[in-house]
């Protein structure tokens, strides 16, 4: 089943009362069984109203300090909207409700990779490389995890310069086939193959159209990714592609009511306008 982000969203505050067998001070929402916070927190995030779902998960979290699901959502909601300085302080806070939880520490060490901390990712996802609960973990986490290594080595590298690219390019790559090999219905997997194939030398693999191949089957899997539509239409502009200026009126128009899509993509915004 594919792992849109929206549903993501949705199904890291979908609880019910008796679902989790887990300390009630861990899944206080779950024992209260506050359902009317969970089915309004649902309905705000399917219609894109996500201010109006951290309002819900702000309460959540007030009525319930502590509990893990709200902070995950949280987490979740915060780094889909690229705060991910407050992203990184919800995840942290779900494992003070739950110490050294494995899903917890990997949407962590991806919020320091999208927050630039590339060393701090990179170390975290390496210690969690020997985790003991990596081979019990969702089929998700554990390709995240190998998407996430792989980002961190490789963007450290881009940021060091083109002979630090040739010395990871190789292994930054095993962990992208790896993680589609753990988890094929993970777009962020194949989103970070295709944009390591489009921005890569060709010694090691590079190949601009093959690369927009890849990010175009990632948007369609998950449409509501503003990362992965983002660097889809920046693809199609490298390759100088006719439907560059389509693509890029639809991400204007699915896009344009968050501001870090427009600075993190106002090549894309300046298109599709």
């Amino acid at each position: 089943m594919k792992t849109l982000l929206v549903g993501a969203l949705v199904a890291g505050f979908s609880l019910s009362t008796g679902a989790i067998a887990a300390p009630l001070s861990t899944y206080q929402i779950a024992s209260a069984g506050s359902d009317h916070l969970v089915s309004k927190w649902k309905q705000e995030v399917r219609g894109k109203h996500f201010r109006a779902a951290e309002t819900i998960a702000e309460r959540a979290i007030a009525e319930h300090p502590g509990d893990y699901d709200a902070l995950m959502a949280m987490g979740r909601l915060k780094d889909y909207m690229g705060n991910y300085t407050e992203a990184a302080s919800s995840y942290k806070k779900c494992l003070a409700a739950k110490p050294d939880d494995f899903d917890a520490q990997v949407m962590l060490a991806h919020a320091y990779l999208m927050d630039g901390q590339y060393d701090r990712s990179k170390q975290l996802c390496e210690k969690l490389q020997g985790h003991p609960g990596r081979s019990a973990a969702g089929a998700w986490y554990r390709s995240e995890l190998e998407t996430t290594l792989g980002g961190a080595l490789g963007l450290k590298a881009q940021r060091e310069g083109l002979w630090a690219m040739l010395r990871y390019g190789l292994g930054v790559r095993k962990h992208f086939e790896r993680a589609l090999d753990l988890d094929g219905d993970n777009p962020r997997a194949h989103y970070a193959l295709g944009r390591y194939i489009l921005e890569a030398p060709g010694a090691v693999g590079g190949n601009a159209r093959k690369g927009s191949e890849m990010l175009a089957r990632a948007s369609r899997m998950d449409p509501e990714d503003w990362v992965i539509r983002g660097y889809y239409c920046r693809s199609l502009i490298k390759i100088d592609s006719p439907n560059a200026k389509e693509q890029a009126e639809r991400y204007v128009a699915d896009f344009g009511s968050l501001s870090v899509p427009r600075d993190s993509f106002h090549d894309v915004f300046q298109l599709g306008r």
